[in-house]
């Protein structure tokens, strides 16, 4: 009996076809792969776009947050340059007079000290979200609030000395209104600067 051949054999001629062509599994085979390679391209292409537009949306939600945060920060500034003006102003003017006082300086230190020295309505925190804003706006409110410190422990310190020990109250005036001066140019310079961060953000920014 002779060996069972699959090419004449075969009942099913769609088989039986491809038994007797040998090669053309080699083709089915190599298209497998080629189609096995298109499909690994293809997915790995589309999750590389879905990893960028998850990055990309990541991007533009921490942008959105921040220029949230920097909005309410440069209103919580403004409002502290606000209070700032209006101490300065005040200061300004007993400076102006200080050499006029109705009575010792001993007895007035005081009183004297509650118009002269400006309110610091902020503590060391406030500085940690600087970054959030414009280099220069940043450095300049940075230095006016810190100029603004300075004064008040140069003017206390001073003030306290000539109370205690006697001194030149004119030399004390021409100290204050030097440094009320430069406080105010600093003041004008962050207001300017600010002024636009006070806006809300908008709309079509958030969604860029």
């Amino acid at each position: 009996m002779s060996p069972w051949n699959a090419c004449t054999q075969e009942p099913n001629a769609w088989l039986r076809w491809i038994e007797c062509h040998l090669g053309f599994a080699g083709y089915v085979q190599a298209i497998g792969t080629i189609l096995a390679v298109v499909a690994a391209v293809i997915i790995a292409s589309t999750q590389s776009r879905t990893a960028i537009r998850v990055e990309r949306e990541r991007e533009n939600a921490k942008r959105a947050a921040d220029r949230k945060s920097a909005h309410i920060l440069a209103l919580r500034l403004a409002s502290i340059l606000v209070d700032i003006q209006g101490d300065l102003a005040a200061a300004t003017k007993i400076t102006a007079n200080l050499t006029t006082m109705g009575m010792p300086l001993s007895q007035a230190l005081d009183e004297l000290l509650t118009v002269i020295l400006i309110r610091e309505h902020w503590d060391e925190a406030i500085f940690a979200r600087f970054d959030l804003l414009p280099a220069k706006a940043a450095t300049t409110t940075a230095h006016l609030l810190y100029s603004v410190s300075r004064y008040n422990q140069k003017t206390r310190t001073l003030l306290d000395f000539i109370a205690k020990h006697g001194g030149s109250l004119e030399l004390a005036q021409s100290k204050f209104a030097k440094n009320q001066a430069a406080i105010g140019t600093d003041l004008n310079e962050s207001m300017r600067l600010l002024a636009p961060l006070t806006d809300p953000p908008a709309e079509n920014e958030n969604r860029a």
